[in-house]
Protein backbone atom coordinates (compact mmCIF):
# COMPACT_ATOMS: atom_id res chain seq x y z
CA UNK A 1 0.00 0.00 0.00
CA UNK A 2 0.97 3.24 -0.66
CA UNK A 3 1.21 6.16 1.34
CA UNK A 4 -1.51 8.27 -0.88
CA UNK A 5 -4.43 9.61 0.76
CA UNK A 6 -7.23 8.27 -0.57
CA UNK A 7 -11.71 9.31 -0.04
CA UNK A 8 -13.66 5.92 -0.37
CA UNK A 9 -17.07 6.84 -1.60
CA UNK A 10 -19.81 3.55 -0.57
CA UNK A 11 -23.49 2.93 -1.93
CA UNK A 12 -24.64 0.33 0.37
CA UNK A 13 -28.27 -1.77 -0.50
CA UNK A 14 -29.36 -5.07 0.31
CA UNK A 15 -27.78 -6.37 -3.42
CA UNK A 16 -24.74 -4.71 -4.21
CA UNK A 17 -22.22 -2.27 -2.58
CA UNK A 18 -20.67 0.49 -4.96
CA UNK A 19 -17.04 1.95 -3.81
CA UNK A 20 -15.30 4.35 -5.53
CA UNK A 21 -11.35 5.54 -4.69
CA UNK A 22 -10.35 8.97 -4.95
CA UNK A 23 -7.28 10.58 -4.78
CA UNK A 24 -7.36 13.44 -1.73
CA UNK A 25 -4.77 15.56 -2.77
CA UNK A 26 -6.20 16.16 -6.51
CA UNK A 27 -9.65 14.78 -6.47
CA UNK A 28 -8.59 12.57 -9.54
CA UNK A 29 -10.83 8.93 -9.49
CA UNK A 30 -8.76 6.02 -8.82
CA UNK A 31 -10.88 3.06 -9.66
CA UNK A 32 -14.68 1.97 -8.65
CA UNK A 33 -16.78 -1.41 -8.82
CA UNK A 34 -19.07 -3.18 -7.31
CA UNK A 35 -18.97 -6.04 -4.52
CA UNK A 36 -21.89 -8.43 -5.51
CA UNK A 37 -23.77 -8.38 -1.57
CA UNK A 38 -26.25 -10.96 -2.08
CA UNK A 39 -24.25 -13.72 -3.44
CA UNK A 40 -22.04 -12.78 -0.33
CA UNK A 41 -24.42 -12.77 1.93
CA UNK A 42 -25.92 -15.92 0.80
CA UNK A 43 -23.17 -17.81 1.28
CA UNK A 44 -21.96 -16.05 4.83
CA UNK A 45 -25.73 -16.25 6.13
CA UNK A 46 -26.81 -12.56 6.84
CA UNK A 47 -27.08 -9.03 5.57
CA UNK A 48 -24.11 -8.02 7.99
CA UNK A 49 -21.79 -10.86 6.51
CA UNK A 50 -22.22 -9.73 3.25
CA UNK A 51 -21.57 -6.30 3.87
CA UNK A 52 -18.77 -6.61 5.84
CA UNK A 53 -17.35 -9.25 3.17
CA UNK A 54 -17.79 -6.78 0.49
CA UNK A 55 -15.74 -4.18 2.62
CA UNK A 56 -13.13 -6.73 3.05
CA UNK A 57 -12.76 -6.98 -0.81
CA UNK A 58 -12.86 -3.34 -1.37
CA UNK A 59 -9.62 -2.88 1.58
CA UNK A 60 -7.64 -5.54 -0.44
CA UNK A 61 -7.34 -2.82 -3.40
CA UNK A 62 -7.36 0.48 -2.21
CA UNK A 63 -4.19 2.10 -3.73
CA UNK A 64 -3.53 4.28 -0.14
CA UNK A 65 -4.25 5.03 3.03
CA UNK A 66 -7.93 5.95 3.80
CA UNK A 67 -8.31 9.34 4.75
CA UNK A 68 -11.96 10.01 4.31
CA UNK A 69 -15.08 7.88 3.81
CA UNK A 70 -18.45 9.53 2.38
CA UNK A 71 -21.27 7.08 2.46
CA UNK A 72 -25.03 7.54 1.03
CA UNK A 73 -27.39 7.20 4.36
CA UNK A 74 -30.62 6.11 4.01
CA UNK A 75 -33.77 7.78 3.45
CA UNK A 76 -37.46 6.74 3.67
CA UNK A 77 -38.24 4.70 1.02
CA UNK A 78 -41.67 3.74 -0.56
CA UNK A 79 -42.17 1.60 2.67
CA UNK A 80 -41.44 0.94 5.98
CA UNK A 81 -39.58 -2.29 5.54
CA UNK A 82 -37.63 -0.90 2.92
CA UNK A 83 -36.46 2.06 4.70
CA UNK A 84 -35.14 -0.46 7.89
CA UNK A 85 -33.62 -2.59 5.78
CA UNK A 86 -31.49 0.03 4.21
CA UNK A 87 -31.03 1.82 7.60
CA UNK A 88 -29.88 -2.28 8.51
CA UNK A 89 -27.51 -1.63 5.42
CA UNK A 90 -25.32 1.72 5.92
CA UNK A 91 -25.43 1.08 9.58
CA UNK A 92 -23.60 -1.95 8.81
CA UNK A 93 -21.49 -0.78 6.53
CA UNK A 94 -20.28 2.14 8.82
CA UNK A 95 -19.82 -0.18 11.63
CA UNK A 96 -17.33 -2.45 8.98
CA UNK A 97 -15.54 0.93 8.09
CA UNK A 98 -15.38 1.39 12.08
CA UNK A 99 -13.48 -2.00 12.14
CA UNK A 100 -11.67 -1.92 9.07
CA UNK A 101 -10.33 1.70 9.29
CA UNK A 102 -10.80 2.80 12.95
CA UNK A 103 -10.74 6.54 13.45
CA UNK A 104 -11.61 7.68 9.89
CA UNK A 105 -13.86 10.34 9.85
CA UNK A 106 -17.01 8.86 7.93
CA UNK A 107 -19.48 11.26 6.02
CA UNK A 108 -22.80 10.38 5.23
CA UNK A 109 -25.19 12.10 1.85
CA UNK A 110 -28.77 11.46 1.58
CA UNK A 111 -29.11 10.89 -2.49
CA UNK A 112 -30.48 14.75 -3.11
CA UNK A 113 -27.29 16.21 -1.15
CA UNK A 114 -24.70 13.88 -3.49
CA UNK A 115 -26.30 14.58 -6.99
CA UNK A 116 -26.34 18.35 -5.68
CA UNK A 117 -23.06 18.06 -4.71
CA UNK A 118 -21.92 17.16 -8.51
CA UNK A 119 -24.51 19.45 -9.69
CA UNK A 120 -27.85 16.93 -10.96
CA UNK A 121 -30.55 17.60 -10.29
CA UNK A 122 -32.19 15.87 -7.03
CA UNK A 123 -34.46 13.54 -9.00
CA UNK A 124 -31.73 13.10 -11.48
CA UNK A 125 -32.29 9.33 -13.34
CA UNK A 126 -30.05 6.86 -13.48
CA UNK A 127 -28.74 7.25 -17.06
CA UNK A 128 -27.87 10.91 -16.26
CA UNK A 129 -25.95 9.96 -12.77
CA UNK A 130 -23.82 7.26 -14.94
CA UNK A 131 -23.24 10.09 -17.69
CA UNK A 132 -22.17 12.69 -14.58
CA UNK A 133 -20.35 9.56 -13.42
CA UNK A 134 -18.07 9.01 -16.73
CA UNK A 135 -17.90 13.37 -17.27
CA UNK A 136 -16.10 12.70 -13.76
CA UNK A 137 -13.63 10.99 -15.02
CA UNK A 138 -15.09 7.55 -13.54
CA UNK A 139 -15.25 4.01 -15.14
CA UNK A 140 -18.35 2.55 -13.25
CA UNK A 141 -19.05 -0.99 -14.48
CA UNK A 142 -22.25 -0.88 -13.14
CA UNK A 143 -25.04 1.99 -11.67
CA UNK A 144 -24.05 1.56 -8.16
CA UNK A 145 -20.19 2.09 -8.84
CA UNK A 146 -21.55 5.33 -10.59
CA UNK A 147 -23.59 6.41 -7.73
CA UNK A 148 -20.30 5.90 -5.31
CA UNK A 149 -18.13 7.55 -8.13
CA UNK A 150 -20.66 10.72 -7.34
CA UNK A 151 -20.64 10.43 -3.32
CA UNK A 152 -16.91 10.46 -3.76
CA UNK A 153 -16.39 13.07 -6.07
CA UNK A 154 -19.15 14.83 -4.15
CA UNK A 155 -17.48 14.43 -0.80
CA UNK A 156 -14.53 15.77 -2.05
CA UNK A 157 -16.09 18.98 -2.93
CA UNK A 158 -17.37 19.30 -0.10
CA UNK A 159 -14.75 18.61 1.87
CA UNK A 160 -12.55 20.93 -0.12
CA UNK A 161 -15.41 23.55 0.67
CA UNK A 162 -15.47 23.01 4.07
CA UNK A 163 -18.97 22.43 4.60
CA UNK A 164 -19.36 19.23 6.37
CA UNK A 165 -18.45 17.13 9.43
CA UNK A 166 -17.87 13.86 10.51
CA UNK A 167 -20.49 11.64 11.82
Amino acid sequence: MSDRAVLLGLDPSTVALGWAILDLKTGSPILCGTAKVDKLRAALGSLEAGLFAGLEEVSDIIPGKVELIYCERHFVGKSRKVTIILAEAVGSVLMGCDVIWPGISRNRFVPQEWKKGVGLGHNAPKPQIRAKAIHLGWEPDTQDAADAGCIASAGWLENERGRYGSD
